[in-house]
């Protein structure tokens, strides 16, 4: 729930190294969706992905994608059996869709989209405090732009008070 303590999960990346989202506690912000080649929602959504990453990649914030199971598995894209087909199908993914921002791979049990729920498309937002700060179904990308862009203006006015409180 938002205001909640982020569930700690490991990720890992294309390559297989396992990285953790709590990686990211005391320096960014960090937004987040659910995707795979199969989720047609996802797919669509790719393009706005990519322009938040670009928009937000000189920030506070880092815009990421996690790939998860499956939404419509069939004889072209099975479960996946390993984990290293997985990461196979991420790869695909980051090739066919021209995916920009930073992709990780849940585990194969899908431990990351079970603790953040098991829908296909989710999106989220998790605070450098690792607090959630935002909770969509899907990516509704001008609500996150400004959400995004709102963080940034209180870590900027935060900023401001501390740097007047330090001048007196």
């Amino acid at each position: 729930h938002v205001g909640a303590a982020a569930p700690v999960v490991t990720l890992y990346q294309l390559d297989g190294t396992p990285v953790r989202l709590s990686d990211f506690r005391g320096k960014k912000h960090v937004a987040f969706g659910f995707g795979c080649l199969t989720a047609p929602i996802f797919i669509n959504d790719v393009p706005e992905f990519n322009r938040l990453h670009r928009k937000f990649s000189e920030t506070d914030v880092s815009i990421v994608t996690i790939y998860v199971r499956e939404a419509h598995a069939a004889e072209h894209y099975p479960p996946h059996a390993s984990l290293e087909q997985k990461l196979d199908r991420a790869r695909e993914l980051r090739r066919l869709e021209a995916l920009e921002a930073p992709l990780f791979v849940d585990s194969l049990e899908g431990d990351a989209h079970r603790l953040y729920g098991i829908r296909p498309n989710m999106v989220w937002g998790v605070n450098r405090d690792g607090l959630i700060f935002y909770k969509a179904t899907s990516l509704i990308a001008g609500e996150l732009e400004l959400v995004l862009d709102s963080v940034l203006e209180a870590d900027r006015l935060v900023q401001l008070v501390a740097d007047a409180g330090e001048r007196m």
